[in-house]
């Protein structure tokens, strides 16, 4: 979500089944994203993401779709932590940008 809401700035709200944790509504408040919370089971993640604009839904046991592919589990969680390798290469480049720049 902090790649995807803070770095990217991509539109959208967050899903996550109420037994997710809190932290998640700590980040959704700080990028200023509405939290929808559903039952647990990660349909209820999709059925959301298919009908409204969802950027990025989770649950408890890993499920995890974002806005930028279909919202299904398993197959997809490589694409899942590509995008987090790709936000964390991101802000290690950064850093050495900084850190050089001195």
């Amino acid at each position: 979500m902090w790649h995807l809401a803070g770095t990217r700035k991509l539109p959208g709200d967050i899903a996550k089944t109420f037994s997710v944790t809190k932290l998640i509504d700590k980040l959704a408040a700080k990028f200023e994203r509405k939290l929808h919370e559903v039952p647990i089971g990660f349909k209820y993640i999709c059925e959301l993401m298919l009908e409204q604009n969802i950027l990025i839904g989770g649950e408890e046991s890993g499920g995890i779709g974002t806005s930028l592919y279909l919202p299904e589990r398993g197959r997809h969680r490589i694409r899942a932590v590509a995008r987090r390798v790709d936000g964390l290469a991101r802000q290690i480049a950064r850093r050495i940008t900084a850190c050089a720049a001195r």
